[in-house]
């Protein structure tokens, strides 16, 4: 991406890696697979995985903040008291290409669309 980003994101310096699954449109879900959180916002985030992912795919994505630091939290805080650390949420694929710095791996952005329950993903 540019120097000149019009995304307000915060990009992480730590190695976070995160589980998703794809939900498909009878409400089952394939996975779970692993993401690289590249940089997040208020409205998503964005990672790589081995994963191509088609537009509009939903996704159940569990990530925890546990080691970013104090870089912004007060976004955090919006999904409730005590979810700073923790963050369950149904997402959608508003983008997936190849990554060009990564080969066999995809970039993917997504726009988050409402909370879910933080153990769906790993009781799924």
């Amino acid at each position: 991406m540019s120097g000149n980003e019009r995304r307000s994101s915060r990009r992480t310096k730590k190695q976070v890696v995160f589980q998703f699954a794809a939900i498909g449109e009878d409400g089952r879900r394939a996975g779970p697979a692993h993401g690289l959180l590249l940089d997040y916002s208020f409205a998503g985030i964005r990672f790589v995985t081995a994963e191509q992912l088609g537009k509009n795919t939903a996704l159940h994505i569990e990530l925890e903040f546990a080691g970013l630091g104090k870089d912004g939290e007060e976004w955090r805080s919006a999904w409730g008291a005590g979810e700073e650390e923790r963050l369950a949420v149904i997402g959608s694929v508003m983008w997936c290409q190849e990554a060009a710095d990564r080969t066999g791996q995809f970039e993917v952005g997504t726009r988050f669309i409402e909370k879910a329950a933080a153990d769906t993903l790993t009781a799924a």
